[in-house]
């Protein structure tokens, strides 16, 4: 249980902050600050408390696998082994053009969508002012 202890702290620590600095310590902190020194602390402190709480998650024990390890021992280990956890570039352009082409089109139909909507214009179209 102590081996979550970190993990829990920095996760804590990552939200509370968030809260924090977005309600009640916000006005004093933009007064104090600026409101751009105010983006530069709030995004060091969420940098910060971010990379803790991955950190800690790496180290922190995995459930899963130990349960898994102890019941199947090495049939476990072996697949493991074969497995890819890595995202290989070359398999992303093996797919072919069909694929990226309707991708694209999704993608710039959906970020047309919020305009005609009313929503703030997303992606491409927020920044060309359709």
């Amino acid at each position: 249980m102590i081996s979550y202890l970190a993990l829990t702290s920095a996760s804590l620590l990552f939200v509370g902050t968030h809260f924090l600095m977005s309600h009640p310590l916000r006005a004093p902190l933009v007064q104090r600050f600026g409101p751009n020194g105010f983006m530069l602390v709030y995004s060091a402190v969420s940098l910060v408390t971010f990379v803790w709480m991955v950190l800690e998650f790496g180290r922190a024990p995995k459930a899963q696998e130990m349960k898994k390890r102890a019941m199947l021992g090495g049939q476990w280990a072996a697949w493991i082994r074969r497995t890819q956890f890595i995202a290989h570039p070359a398999a992303l352009l093996s797919v072919g053009a069909g694929p990226w082409i309707a991708g694209l089109l999704l993608w710039a139909v959906a970020t047309w969508a919020h305009t005609v909507w009313g929503v703030v214009g997303a992606g491409l179209f927020r920044w060309i002012g359709v």
